[in-house]
């Protein structure tokens, strides 16, 4: 008698549990029709990126120690390094081989165009 209400209780565990999936899976398509994306947003707040302009500005003066510059904007130091990351991966993604080919291209013609109009 035991085993039988054992198997009955696993029976009535799984079938809870594949309701509960399916209620998941609805609920999620239901939110991706209506746009919604789901998870932890990527990057950093409006106020945190200008924060971290702020803090690579001031890095970039070299008058300021990172503790100084940390007790300034208000930020640990940890925040500060990862602040200075993000600013210059943001530069590398700007800084592409196209990128740099395109401004290449845009100097050459401007030159050109400098030269012939004179």
């Amino acid at each position: 008698m035991g085993k039988f209400f054992i198997n009955l209780m696993a029976c009535f565990a799984e079938l809870e549990r594949t309701l509960l999936q399916e209620r998941t899976r609805a609920g999620v398509a239901s939110g991706r029709e209506q746009g919604r994306i789901g998870g932890r947003p990527k990057g950093l707040s409006v106020a945190n990126e200008r924060k971290a302009m702020s803090a690579y500005a001031l890095a970039a003066l070299g008058e300021m120690t990172p503790k100084e510059i940390c007790e300034q904007l208000g930020i640990s130091k940890t925040t500060y390094y990862k602040y200075l990351k993000h600013v210059k991966k943001q530069k590398a993604v700007r800084e592409t081989p196209q990128n740099k080919a395109n401004k290449r291209e845009r100097v050459l013609r401007t030159v050109s165009k400098q030269i012939l109009d004179s």
